[in-house]
């Protein structure tokens, strides 16, 4: 057996010598020519509108009457649905009542504190003459020391009965408690109003409508209701998408490079825009990755683009380019 291995390798070996000296290894050829060349990043994002603002509301009242609807455009204060506002309103007029009760607590306090205090100020008057007269009295040995002693200690009581009243200017007052409830009942009166003002909701920014979660007869604070808001309002006359950029690239991109910008609904149209933000910090690309993302916004005219709120769309940035080199 050794023989004839031994001749099936020398075989092998003289095989391949033969055949490599036949010919080579066909290969592509392409010509040297010049042209530009272009490092390009695509990335893909949502597109959302420059401003957009979210309406909820606090209240228990049922939506009445709805005047927009997704899709209308609508100016910074324009009503967008009613409340209604009956429970509110009975909190406006109980609100109401407190104040003014507050108020008559707060005189009828005055009126008792001014008649307890000329009541006082008279007895004090009236110790402070049986103190003088006893006095004298007592200095001619005509009445006893503990006669003297029980008008000394009538004049004590009565003018402490005067240092228990507050006097400002010459007036008797009452104390700041009386204020303070009059303040917490101005307070919560102020709320009610506010309450009753939020009864229209009303859209913060000017904008388009492009959600509308709510419908007649729902409550405004109805649960579902809380884990979104009643109406969505857009700007979408400039339309930015966001991407999100390698840690490892984003230090070619800066603010002001131009990037052209494609989607579905666009067809084979694009779009020019322009970074115009990055943001400070970076965000995981992935759930237990450790690639971080920087998000980058491109602003582009909303109007021209074609493209709508919401949907994805690729932004091509250019990173590098060399125009006129010899290209293979």
């Amino acid at each position: 057996l050794i023989p004839l291995i031994i001749l099936a390798l020398v075989f092998f070996v003289m095989r391949i010598l033969g055949g490599a000296n036949k010919g080579g290894f066909p290969v592509v050829t392409d010509e040297l020519k010049k042209g530009d060349l272009q490092n390009v990043l695509t990335l893909s994002g949502p597109v959302s509108g420059t401003d957009s603002a979210d309406v909820t509301s606090g209240l228990h009242a049922q939506v009445t009457e709805l005047y927009v609807k997704e899709g209308d455009k609508v100016e910074k204060g324009q009503a967008l649905a009613k409340l209604n506002p009956h429970d509110v309103e009975q909190a406006l007029a109980l609100a109401e009542n407190q104040v003014e009760l507050a108020k008559a607590n707060r005189e009828e306090a005055l009126k008792n504190a001014q008649s307890s205090y000329a009541k006082a100020a008279q007895a004090l008057q009236s110790a402070q003459a049986d103190y003088n007269r006893k006095a004298e009295l007592y200095q001619g040995g005509d009445i006893s020391q503990a006669d003297f002693e029980q008008a000394q200690s009538a004049l004590k009581d009565a003018s402490a009965a005067m240092q228990a009243f507050t006097v400002k200017g010459g007036k008797v007052s009452v104390g700041d408690s009386y204020d303070i409830q009059i303040q917490n009942a101005e307070k919560e009166l102020e709320k009610a109003k506010d309450k009753i003002n939020d009864t229209t909701l009303t859209s913060p920014i000017s904008g388009t409508v492009t959600r509308v979660n709510t419908k007649v007869g729902q409550f405004a604070d109805s649960q579902e209701n809380q884990k979104r808001s009643l109406f969505t309002i857009e700007n979408l006359d400039t339309l930015e998408p966001e991407i999100g950029v390698s840690e490892y690239t984003i230090g070619k991109i800066s603010v002001g490079q131009k990037a052209t910008i494609r989607a579905d609904i666009m067809g084979d149209k694009t779009a020019e825009g322009e970074v115009v933000s990055i943001s400070p910090s970076g965000e995981l690309k992935s759930e237990g990755g450790t690639e971080r993302v920087i998000p980058t916004k491109i602003r582009i005219d909303g109007t021209a683009s074609g493209l709508i709120s919401g949907i994805t769309a690729k932004a091509d940035i250019l990173l590098e380019e060399a125009k006129d080199s010899y290209v293979v």
